[in-house]
Parts: C-alpha cells; structure tokens; sequence
C-alpha cells in the first residue's frame, strides 16, 4: 500500500496433493513407507513485481511456480525404528533445518528455514526436489543426528524441470548434517525444539567479492531454537518464544549472517482453541564483501533486509484457517543495490487442508 517500488496487489496459490503408502501392508517390506506428493503453483509475486526484496511476501510463491512432482521417495526404518534412511527425490528441506511452527507466518523469510541456507548454497527448500539419500540415529526418545548427500542443481526450480528427473544442470553436492534435542514431546513437559547444524556444498562458484574468481566448495551453519513458555492446563497448545541465526561462507554467500525471532500464540482466547496470533522479525544480511565492491561516492547501500509480520489466524474449522495480517519490510532494495521505501504489507491467506 505505500513504499517498495509501485503499489500493487497479487495472487498467489497452491494445491498440494499425495499419498503415504505403508509398504509393510503392501508388500510385506516391514518399516519401509513409500511417498509421493505433486504440487501446483500458480499466481502472481508482490515482492518481484511490485516491492523488489529478497524475502518474499508470500511464502508459496516462486521455488517451482509451476506443476511439479514435489515427492517420490521411500524411507525404512532399522533396527526397531532406531534409524531411519531415506532415498530418492525430494526437497531436503523437509528433513533439515525446518520448524513447521513458522508456518503460521506468510512472508517466506519465515516459513519454514532460514532462507540463507537456500540463497547461500545448493540447499533445497519445498516443493523443488533433488536427488539424495539421509540417514537418521534416533538416539533417544527425545534426540536425534542425522546426516545426508543430495544434488546441487540450480535448474531444479525451474518451469522445464516439473518433471525432469535427469541430473543435466548438477553442479556438486550438498553433506548436511543436524543434531536436534526435542524436549518435553514424550515427557509431559512444555514441549521445545533445538536444532543445530552445517553444510558443505561441493559446487565451483564464483566469488562475491571477485565474481571473475571461482571458489571451490562453500559451506554454513545454523542454529534454531522454539520453545513453549506458558501453557494453561485443559487447553491445546499455548505460548511460544522462537529465534534462529545462520552464519555462511564469506567468500560466497549473498546472505551473510541471517536472525530471526518472535512469539506464536495457539489458542488465543477462552472458545478460540484453533486460532494463532503470531509477531516475528526477521534480519537478512548483506555479505558486506558485495557491499563493498558495489558501493559508489554518495551511494549509501542498506547492510540488510529486515521484515516484521503480525497476523492472527482464525480456525474456521480443524481443517481451514483464514489468516489476515501485515507486514513491514524494511530496506527492501538491500539486495538489489537500490534505494526503495520500506513497504507495508496487507496479507490474508487461506489454508485448507483434506
């Protein structure tokens, strides 16, 4: 409504759609589930159009704006269920770095990581899949290590390969590794999530401070932590605290250092159980090595992109939520080297799931 580069309006949507299959039903393969999930993007994007930031403002836009296979995987549990390894090809960043709880925010620099780690490197975020394999030690009840090897292919994302499964475009690959501590799920205690981890991605890029120089390999690392802090006995959910922070290689990444952090209400008031107020921000930092070598006599580049939402979701049903908002987006032209008013959002997103 007022600020980015025009004002203006869009539409986007998504319909996703899959099946589970129990393998051990099907075919006798005890602890082996087979999954399989297509997704369709359509619409138009506000921040491309209309804003011009990195973080977009509507997290189901872009990544695969077209019909696309999402998922055709197959994972199997070993041991009694003690580890888990999973082949074949799918967005990795279902398995890594992700708290679902920020899904009840809209703008993407939310929902669901940390998006340095898919500007930074060959990381793949829903619904572009990639090939690769994981393994995970469920080292007790309440934490887990995991580790993985999964294509870079910067083509991945792109409308001719929906259903392209072939490795042209395959640049290096991509180790991640994670360790999580999930307290209070199996205990009776307020529940929390803490993950930590790092990548190496082994593709050739170019340097962000000497784009004529190529750097052989980049790599990050993260941290993300949400927690409950209140809950009122005979109610579902209650209050959480959230906050995350990355910190990517130097030489290469167009995010430098990225945080995040907010509060999530589930179950707002007496009688309102399903709705959700939600108040986050979030910081994207330019590396400064592109500052510099961008930076002109009297051209004052913003050091990063920040982003603050506050929306209240509204559970029409178990399965719909309505969800109005607003959004703040703070030295939107950061990455693009241009001087563009900070920009207020007007958001509403409908979720429907069956």
């Amino acid at each position: 409504t007022t600020g980015g580069m025009y004002r203006g309006a869009a539409y986007a949507q998504q319909i996703r759609f899959g099946t589970d299959l129990d393998l051990g039903k099907l075919l006798k393969a005890q602890g082996a589930t087979f999954h399989l999930t297509l997704n369709d993007r359509a619409g138009g994007g506000l921040s491309p159009n209309a804003i011009g930031n990195k973080l977009g403002a509507q997290e189901i836009y872009g990544a695969g704006q077209n019909f696309r296979l999402g998922e055709l995987s197959v994972d199997q549990n070993l041991a009694q269920k003690k580890y888990n390894l999973k082949l074949g090809f799918w967005a990795y960043g279902n398995d890594f770095g992700l708290t679902l709880l920020l899904c009840n925010f809209v703008n993407t620099g939310f929902c669901g990581h940390p998006q340095s780690l898919p500007n930074d490197s060959g990381w793949s975020d829903y619904p572009t899949a990639k090939w690769g394999a994981r393994i995970r030690d469920n080292t007790s009840s309440s934490t887990y290590v995991e580790t993985g090897a999964f294509e870079t292919n910067p083509l991945r994302g792109g409308k001719a390969y929906g259903f392209n499964m072939s490795l042209h475009g395959a640049t290096g690959v991509l180790y991640p590794v994670e360790f999580a501590w999930l307290p209070g799920h199996k205990t009776g205690m307020l529940p929390g999530e803490y993950k930590v981890g790092a990548y190496y991605d082994s593709s050739h890029v170019a340097d962000i401070g000497a784009p004529h120089f190529t750097d052989s390999g980049r790599w990050g690392y993260y941290a993300l932590a949400s927690q409950m802090v209140v809950h009122e006995p005979g109610r579902p959910g209650g209050l959480w605290v959230f906050a995350q922070g990355t910190n990517s290689d130097p030489q290469t990444a167009l995010i430098k250092y990225y945080l995040d952090a907010g509060l999530v209400l589930q179950g707002t008031l007496p009688g309102r159980d399903r709705d959700n107020i939600n108040l986050g921000y979030v910081r994207a930092a330019v590396n400064p090595r592109l500052i510099a070598i961008k930076s002109e006599p009297g051209l004052d580049l913003a050091p990063g992109e920040q982003v603050a939402e506050l929306n209240y979701g509204v559970g029409v049903s178990p399965t719909v939520i309505v969800r109005p908002g607003m959004q703040d987006i703070i030295n939107p032209g950061a990455f693009v080297e241009k001087k563009i008013a900070n920009a207020w959002v007007y958001e509403l997103q409908i979720k429907a799931s069956f």
